[in-house]
């Protein structure tokens, strides 16, 4: 299926990444000096998931499926997958990554305008909405492939924490070249965590859990000055995923709803 999308930024910025996404951002979590933040937003995501998946019955649409791992995973733990993305190139990454499977079903989609015939028990979109323009149009698309009951698990960035003060004034006082080599956290859409519950709540989308991840012990740009003990005790902080300390230190949230017609 084939759909024409507004979103043309985006979908040229994840062509340009297909073939480099998945070593730049999972390729070593343990590298000392590089925050594994896709890597714990992944890990997070699984354990949100797990619990609503039947082996064999639950029909699982990964939008944004970017590099496979998330596919893979899922197909791992026993869905019955429909992956989709933007970019054809990412569909070609997800292929190469995941390898032959009849579980797996490949679209190309517009989160924005949604084409299914099928209803889904699950709709994942992960570094997907901080490309968008607004919020309104994804929800609905969204809500309108979802089951009853069906679950949604999103992720965004989050505006509100208090490491993202410098890259904010940096936006708007400091020419791009030396912004750049000053701050290590892109900055694309941001939402406020509390407002993004309450819109998802007023279109029948209840909020169940959340995770926080990639905590800042530090104001940025001081993660570049000193990027061991940055790693190091962000990672330390993690223990606090579950927490509203996330919402100030954390500048990354996952949230999961569930869809009550």
């Amino acid at each position: 299926m084939i759909t024409m999308t507004r979103n043309k930024e985006a979908k040229d910025y994840f062509s340009s990444k297909a073939k480099t996404y998945y070593e730049k951002h999972y390729g070593n979590p343990n590298n000392p000096k590089v925050y594994p933040n896709l890597y714990l937003r992944h890990r997070y995501i699984l354990e949100l998931i797990k619990r609503e998946v039947i082996k064999g019955k639950t029909r699982v649409l990964d939008i944004g499926c970017g590099s496979g791992i998330m596919a893979k995973d899922l197909l791992n733990l026993g869905c019955n997958l429909w992956a989709a993305d933007i970019s054809q190139d990412m569909l070609n990454a997800t292929k190469k990554t995941v390898g032959e499977n009849k579980n797996i079903k490949y679209s190309i989609q517009d989160i924005e305008n949604l084409k299914f015939k099928e209803k889904f028990d699950v709709v994942i979109a992960s570094g997907v909405i901080e490309y968008l323009r607004e919020d309104k149009l994804w929800i609905e698309s969204i809500k309108n492939i979802l089951k009853p009951n069906g679950i949604l698990i999103v992720s965004i960035q989050n505006k509100i924490a208090l490491p993202r003060i410098g890259v904010e004034l940096a936006d708007k006082l400091l020419p791009k070249f030396i912004r750049n080599k000053l701050f290590t956290l892109e900055q694309h859409k941001r939402h406020n965590p509390l407002k993004l519950d309450k819109l998802l709540r007023e279109s029948k989308l209840k909020k169940i859990d959340h995770r926080y991840f990639h905590f800042y012990p530090f104001l940025i740009p001081f993660d570049k000055l000193f990027p061991r003990i940055y790693v190091w005790l962000g990672k330390k902080m993690e223990k606090f995923t579950k927490t509203n300390l996330g919402l100030f230190f954390a500048t990354g949230y996952v949230i999961k709803a569930k869809f009550a017609k």
